[in-house]
């Protein structure tokens, strides 16, 4: 049916106004969705994979530039050791151990190897003789950056914590921690025969010990 211009053009006047005023049926791809449309889109956004969660920029994993400011895109290395008795200064791996000297020996050397520890740190260091009672202790600070061993500078926090030493890596690039015990003619109860048992703590004064190991003494014959 045919209309006269000016009732035409009042029509798409008044159409225009009832979109405006209404909302256009026909106009929801550009639309924001409301009412029932706007909930199911809302659920068909959270449950598409690999949507980030609110709050939460890039979940574990995702692979973004964040995760690299995060937490767990930096795991904390897995730090190990070994105790080692020798009587050579050589920096040593888990082939020098020893496990048995003369109790004419001037001196033994006792070597922690740390896997994965970098930096300045002390270990508390326990001998307990044949008897089972504390025999000997030591304090030992180290830093894996030395090359010689420097003063320690403020108060000693215990025996024998004057200088910080050096700890060099060996060929497994363990950082090796080298410090002697006097045996004979110490008067330190040192020498006498039988089972030494030696406890070190890492980077603490109590608790449980890091790493445990022994050695016997032998009398010349």
């Amino acid at each position: 049916m045919a209309y006269p211009r000016g009732l035409r053009q009042a029509r798409v006047v008044f159409g225009l106004a009832a979109c405006v005023g209404l909302g256009c049926q026909g106009a929801s791809t550009t639309s924001p969705a409301t009412g029932p449309d706007r909930d199911r889109a809302a659920d068909a956004s959270s449950a598409a994979p690999g949507s980030p969660v609110a709050g939460d920029p890039d979940p574990p994993g995702s692979g973004s530039s964040v995760d690299a400011a995060l937490p767990w895109s930096t795991p904390a290395p897995a730090i190990s050791g070994n105790l080692v008795f020798a009587q050579s200064a050589e920096l040593c791996d888990a082939s020098c151990q020893q496990t048995r000297f003369s109790n004419e020996v001037d001196e033994l050397y006792v070597s922690t190897l740390w896997k994965g520890l970098s930096g300045r740190h002390f270990e508390r260091r326990r001998f307990f003789g044949p008897d089972g009672n504390l025999a000997l202790e030591q304090l030992v600070t180290f830093d894996t950056s030395l090359t010689e061993p420097v003063p320690l500078a403020g108060p000693a926090l215990g025996p024998n914590a004057t200088a910080v030493l050096p700890a060099p890596r060996n060929n497994a690039g363990e950082a090796v921690v080298r410090h002697w015990v006097l045996v004979r003619g110490t008067g330190q109860g040192m020498h006498y025969p039988g089972v030494y048992r030696v406890e070190v703590l890492r980077d603490k004064l109590s608790g449980a010990p890091d790493l445990v190991g022994s050695y016997t003494l032998t009398t010349s014959p």
